[in-house]
């Protein structure tokens, strides 16, 4: 019995896990719904806040470079060649972490493979899913009931969220510490972006 409950709680985390630890994406938010991804917006003139929310798992080094990198594209976009981060979190070494790790390693998911229901019967003969009525396939006289086992799921933790307030510059930062080239960031950062795969029809 005690090995059955601890399969099921085995079963019950993995299936909770394989929910939720599927790679973070560098992509929109709130397009079709989506609640992970990036977003900014002009605050005034040259600031603007850029958020990147990643899943609950996700690897704080990618979801840093990943916002970081939001701030470099739309530095592009905006005509800036430098930016600064007035508020939110500036590590560099997060960034330099990220580059340095290959590109499985950053999308590394957790692996749900082969999770499997599990029934356990008590009395009659164990029958496989799905379940036949009473007298089918099973001796008459035998009665085949099935034991369910209420296992607790912990809640799932907060998504983790990186924001940044950034100010566009057209020359480097007096602050070399909160300063960012704009070029470079694109350059050493771009290869190691994890794009959603492309849906084939």
């Amino acid at each position: 019995m005690k090995r059955i409950i601890s399969t099921l709680v085995a079963v019950v985390l993995a299936t909770a896990l394989a929910g939720c630890a599927s790679p973070s994406y560098y992509q929109a938010a709130g397009a079709n719904g989506r609640y992970f991804g990036y977003a900014d917006r002009q605050v005034d003139g040259s600031l603007y806040r850029v958020n990147f929310i990643a899943r609950p798992v996700a690897n704080l080094d990618q979801t840093y470079a990943f916002a970081i990198y939001r701030a470099a594209e739309l530095a592009r976009d905006k005509g800036a060649t430098h930016f600064e981060v007035l508020e939110g979190p500036v590590n560099k070494d997060a960034i330099e972490r990220f580059i340095g790790k290959a590109t499985a390693a950053n999308s590394r998911a957790f692996d749900s493979k082969d999770l499997s229901a599990i029934t356990s019967v008590s009395g009659g003969y164990p029958m496989p899913a799905p379940f036949y009525p009473y007298g089918a396939y099973q001796p008459i006289g035998y009665i085949q009931t099935q034991t369910y086992i209420y296992v607790p799921v912990q809640p799932p933790p907060p998504p983790v969220q990186v924001s940044l307030l950034i100010r566009l510059l057209n020359a480097p930062s007096l602050d070399a510490a909160k300063g960012f080239d704009v070029n470079d960031l694109l350059t050493r950062l771009g290869p190691k972006i994890i794009r959603p795969p492309i849906k084939t029809t």
